[in-house]
């Protein structure tokens, strides 16, 4: 199913959403148009990887919004929907979604939508911790093969993070220019 809306309303499709500029030869609106191509989340569970399927759906929930996937007020499937999707009991999207709204990270509006919460809370700091420490590993193992002392490793580490804010600031200096 694709739809034509605005660019300042593409936001408020629910759901995932593909983002595609129409050329202006195709003239079908005056302003800036894009196209919205309407996806269901892929979530996908492995019975047999001895996880329960509840906590696959959680992980892959979390995993979407610290990635950006999701961003807060995104709508997520209803419990119905995604169950049928997957083949899988509602009670078990329904307990899936359930923990994750304890724990801050949806929230259901009466009506039974469920979106992405505005301020997910401090998981999002450890879901990004838990996905950088295996490159922090990574850097540590090198150094410590190549035979660098640890504060040559946290230096050098620390050279590329004062490198990268400096490319930032000048990006968002541009940014302001050119408004």
């Amino acid at each position: 199913m694709s739809l034509c809306c605005p660019v300042s309303h593409a936001r408020e499709w629910g759901g995932g959403r593909l983002l595609v500029p129409i050329e202006k030869s195709q003239k079908s609106l005056d302003t800036p148009t894009v196209a919205v191509y309407q996806y269901s989340m892929l979530v996908h569970v492995n019975t047999a990887s001895g996880v329960p399927t509840y906590l696959q759906i959680e992980t892959q929930v979390k995993h979407y919004i610290a990635a950006g996937a999701l961003t807060p007020g995104d709508a997520l499937p209803s419990v119905r929907k995604l169950a049928a999707d997957m083949r899988i009991s509602t009670n078990t999207v329904a307990r899936a979604y359930q923990n994750l709204e304890r724990d801050g990270v949806l929230r259901t509006v009466q009506g039974g939508r469920t979106y992405v919460a505005e301020n997910p809370g401090s998981f999002l700091k450890t879901e990004r911790v838990r996905r950088l420490r295996p490159y922090a590993r990574q850097i540590a193992v090198e150094g410590t093969q190549l035979r660098l002392e640890p504060h040559e490793i946290m230096e050098l580490v620390q050279e590329e993070l004062n490198a990268l804010e400096e490319v930032n600031e000048r990006s968002s200096d541009l940014d302001r220019e050119t408004r």
